[in-house]
């Protein structure tokens, strides 16, 4: 069922293993919300109230702190807290009563990181063995290579590495779709994606997308969800006296000297989600920290969907492409777009293996562009892990700064012997270079055509001018980046879908914009765009003409 060898794919799963177990990344709001509410949950109680100084992700509700995050994920990693604490090696927090940040900041990295063993590491592993059985089911030979694709070359590695839901959610929410696509089993696809609103409270709209995909089998579909979502509302009546209301509720804006000075972090619109904005769209996939920038692979993952569909996939082409759209539009809405202190845009990590579903098709039409993206997606992603991904602004050279001088995550190393330089990143280079060899075996034949070289030229030039099209219009408080921007993708989708060597010659002037600094000047940039955009009509209504005087009357 998974194609490749079963030593190939255990080597990689080895690989991978080591690659998201060995990092101790350090504290941040996000993963001490979640420690802390493990913590209070090991003492019998919803309230963090005596580690809330540990985050400031906390909710106020009735006199006492909550974490405010869905409650899966501390609730699935739980039984392995308590194991590691009657083993009594869960590390204490000397700072944990110096008040908001001292407090977080003291929480001993080794702490999260041996939760995450459990709530992510696994999680991880998991969805990479879906998605090579998905993948294998869509196209034989393909399970390996997309399994590594999506375990090393996207937002997953990093975030495998941290106590985030993310990846537990994906994984449940994939797991969902793999049990209705795979094994015709609606009723535990429900379940499991009942499960996924537990972990995340957005992952609902992966359950209602598979509602409808279900089609006759929405109703035992429904039902399983409807038991999958039971432990949520258990938590919240435990905890807030109500099955429907969410720890998002009364969320701590500014904690201050209080730690509940100013409330309602998420009171704007729907929990925070107001109006879609097309810029922050724009900036979630192609900022420097952008979901298409950080992974040029997706973006032919999202062609990919197109081949899904001609191949007669087309349901899960739609779904895998819905899903997606309906995450970027509400994630634009919300008021924080990227999340706080990430390597990405965090909230869509939930589309990626869905995204994925494109892959398989992928590499077997384009394996040389799919190849070349994958590849600089992978050293995208091993070079942000290994440097401490977690960002807080868009500053993603920093990780090349500390790639140059040496200085990068601690990890099981630096607990025996101390530092953070090249010996203490070995195991996780290691790791990552074991798992892509082993993926490496799976034969894939790389034909060098013109159309391949040109598409790949493509993603350069998006790669390249995108990120500055958009600082310019940030700095100078303009939109006319953001409308080369549109113009520039406009046009590469129809170099895409109409492709010969002639509606190519269209895309010449955009070569400008590959040009260092070019893409920054917005309006020659746009100046460009506009001139491909004509060309290509011209060409476009003179093929055309053509091919009606050729046509027999």
């Amino acid at each position: 069922m998974l194609g490749a060898s079963r030593a190939a794919w255990a080597l990689f799963l080895i690989g991978a293993a080591v690659s998201y177990a060995v990092l101790l990344q350090p504290p941040g709001c996000n993963q001490t919300a979640h420690y802390s509410l493990v913590e209070s949950l090991s003492r019998g109680t919803a309230r963090i109230d005596r580690f809330h100084d540990q985050t400031c992700d906390t909710a106020y509700v009735g006199g006492h702190y909550f974490a405010a995050k869905a409650p899966g994920l501390a609730l699935v990693t739980l039984p392995w807290f308590e194991v590691l604490r009657v083993a009594r090696v869960v590390p204490g927090n000397a700072s944990l009563h110096a008040g908001y940040p001292n407090a977080m900041l003291g929480l001993p990295r080794r702490a999260l990181w041996q939760a995450g063993l459990f709530g992510s590491v696994l999680p991880a592993l998991g969805l990479l063995i879906l998605v090579g059985v998905v993948a294998q089911r869509v196209a034989p030979g393909t399970g390996l290579p997309v399994a590594a694709v999506v375990g090393l070359g996207t937002l997953i590695l990093p975030f495998a590495t941290v106590l985030f839901a993310h990846v537990l959610a994906a994984f449940l929410g994939f797991a969902a779709f793999a049990l209705l696509f795979v094994w015709k089993r609606p009723a535990a696809a429900g379940c499991l994606a009942g499960l996924a609103v537990c972990v995340e409270f957005p992952l609902a709209l992966v359950a209602a997308a598979l509602a409808v995909y279900a089609g006759r089998r929405a109703v035992p579909f429904a039902v399983g969800a409807v038991v999958g979502v039971l432990p949520l509302l258990a938590f919240n009546t435990w905890a807030f006296g109500s099955p429907l209301r969410l720890s998002y509720a009364d969320a701590v804006l500014t904690p201050g000297k209080s730690g509940h000075d100013v409330l309602g972090a998420n009171s704007s619109g729907f929990f925070g989600i107001g109006v879609p904005s097309l810029r922050v769209g724009a900036e979630l996939l192609f900022s420097p920290r952008g979901l298409f920038v950080l992974s040029p692979v997706l973006v032919v993952a999202l062609g990919g969907l197109w081949l899904l569909a001609r191949r007669g996939l087309r349901r899960e082409a739609i779904l895998a492409a819905g899903i997606f759209l309906l995450f970027l539009v509400y994630n634009s809405g919300y008021y924080v777009p990227f999340g706080g202190y990430v390597p990405g845009p965090r909230f869509l990590i939930a589309t990626i293996p869905f995204l994925a579903l494109g892959l398989p098709a992928a590499f077997q039409e384009w394996p040389l562009v799919t190849t070349v993206a994958a590849a600089f997606s992978a050293a995208a992603m091993i070079v942000a892990t290994a440097a401490e991904p977690l960002l807080g602004s868009d500053d993603t050279h920093s990780w090349i700064v500390r790639w140059e001088h040496g200085d990068f995550a601690q990890s099981v190393v630096t607990l025996v012997s101390g530092g953070h330089g090249w010996l203490a990143v070995t195991p996780f280079l290691a790791g990552t270079l074991l798992a892509l060899a082993a993926a490496s075996t799976a034969r894939t034949r790389l034909r060098v055509t013109a159309q391949g070289l040109a598409a790949i030229i493509a993603l350069a030039i998006l790669f390249l001018a995108a990120p500055d099209l958009l600082h310019t219009d940030r700095a100078v408080g303009q939109s006319t980046g953001l409308i080369a921007l549109c113009g520039l993708v406009l046009v590469l989708v129809a170099l895409a879908v109409r492709r010969d060597r002639l509606r190519l010659v269209a895309g010449v002037p955009l070569l400008l914009l590959a040009v260092p600094g070019f893409a920054s000047h917005t309006k020659q940039a746009l100046v460009a765009v506009i001139v491909s955009l004509v060309a290509l009509a011209v060409l476009e209504l003179r093929l055309r003409q053509s091919a009606t005087r050729l046509t027999p009357q």
